[in-house]
């Protein structure tokens, strides 16, 4: 049986000839595992006995054993598994939830409870591979209707049948995985709503506007906002969280949250500029390490309703960022890496080519990037990267030394022309 070739993907089911209810699963991933299918109440049911023995499971002989004693049981209208973990949909939800939900931010954690108050009861007397395309196809289209009920409802449940669509796939892949089931559910539907395909590129003259948009605003909203133009990180994972320990002499060094990679990035000083007019809160910049949804939303909503631009998000200004410094010649490999760090460190290609050993090149293009910001806000034409070098000559732009000059605790100082370097007075 260790012979039998892979599946090209899926799995497939070798039939026993010594039991006519028992089969060998071989998944394209080479797991092995016997499966039996036997009539309980009139209806064909498929149940997973166990592992093959090799995977440190059951042989052949005790797999037919278990088959014999279970058709046994199913004729005297018993239960054919009764030492089989319970495979009801509350009980394997429950599991999911334990193992699964921990790992997750409150708030993708929080839609999945929502999703359990949807299904309520109604699934309750159900195996979890009863569970068909149908229960699923209802139950996100009730979670749409009663979204549209909803007095904060703003986009017609179409929000509330994407969560619901992408909670119960991550489900029953779990489930999948772990041979709950046989087969995803989930993919038979279509998803509720397409893919919404981003490729807006904030211009010039709109970054430019944003940013004086936010004159009017309270703190924490300027510093911030204006923070992640110049430093294109994620706006509320990483900038909205940066620590007053995360930097020292002028270097933020942090964790990128999705990939866990060391960043190092030597702020420009129009960024540490930024950092040093917002008030001692506490351990955090702006006050604290998570901003809920609604203040977010907020700010959006007031910036549009000041600005007459074309549908943007948060997220268009790290665009920005990595197209315009591109057109305007930097290397591909130090804009890239800005904005992703590599994860794997550990490794000699890792090391060789991890650019936060050698910060300084990094330190230049953002220094160069607030050098086009401050050109575009008094309406001249930015310098391209090689032109802006030479005239710098490398450390003549910004010097770091934190044993030569006046600096703070943040590093901030003069150019070696004397000329400040930090908010421009701009109207």
């Amino acid at each position: 049986m260790d012979r039998l070739p892979l599946p090209p993907s899926g799995r497939v089911r070798w039939k026993d000839a010594g039991s006519a209810s028992l089969y060998l699963s071989i998944s394209a991933s080479g797991r092995r595992g016997w499966v039996c299918q036997l009539k309980v109440a009139g209806k064909p049911t498929w149940r997973t006995i166990g592992y093959y023995h090799p995977d440190g499971g059951m042989s052949l002989a005790e797999a037919r054993a278990a088959v014999g004693a279970a058709r046994g049981r199913v004729q005297a209208k018993l239960d054919a598994f009764p030492n089989v973990e319970n495979l009801g949909f509350p009980s394997v939800w429950n599991r999911f939830c334990e193992q699964h939900l921990p790992r997750l931010k409150a708030r993708s954690a929080d839609a999945y409870l929502t999703l359990r108050r949807r299904i309520g009861t109604g699934w309750d007397g159900k195996l979890i591979d009863g569970v068909t395309a149908a229960d699923c196809a209802d139950l996100i289209s009730q979670c749409a209707k009663l979204a549209r009920t909803s007095p904060k409802a703003k986009s017609g449940g179409k929000g509330a049948e994407n969560n619901a669509y992408a909670c119960l796939n991550t489900f029953f892949r779990w489930c999948w995985k772990r041979e709950y089931i046989e087969s995803i559910p989930t993919k038979r539907l279509d998803p509720p709503n397409g893919t919404i395909v981003r490729d807006r590129l904030l211009q010039p003259d709109e970054l430019i506007a944003i940013w004086k948009a936010l004159d009017v605003e309270v703190f924490p909203w300027p510093a911030l906002a204006r923070l992640a133009i110049l430093v294109p990180c994620r706006i509320w994972s990483e900038v909205a969280q940066i620590r007053r320990q995360d930097v020292v002499d002028g270097r933020w060094v942090y964790r990128v949250p999705k990939t866990d990679a060391k960043q190092v990035l030597p702020l420009p000083q129009m960024a540490l500029s930024l950092l040093t007019s917002c008030p001692q809160l506490g351990e955090y910049y702006f006050g604290k390490s998570e901003i809920s949804a609604p203040p977010k939303t907020q700010l959006k909503a007031r910036l549009d309703a000041r600005l007459n631009l074309a549908p943007w998000v948060y997220h268009d200004m790290r665009r920005a960022f990595m197209t315009h410094l591109r057109e305007l010649g930097v290397p591909f490999d130090l804009v890239d890496q800005i904005q992703r760090p590599l994860a794997h460190r550990d490794t000699a290609g890792g090391k060789h080519y991890d650019l936060s050993v050698r910060p300084e090149e990094k330190g230049e293009v953002l220094e160069f990037w607030s050098s086009v910001i401050r050109c575009w806000q008094i309406g001249a034409k930015p310098k391209r990267w090689r032109e802006w070098l030479r005239e710098a000559d490398g450390a003549d732009v910004l010097e770091r030394v934190s044993h030569r000059g006046s600096t703070n605790s943040l590093g901030l100082q003069k150019t070696t022309s004397g000329r400040d370097i930090g908010l421009p007075e701009v109207a």
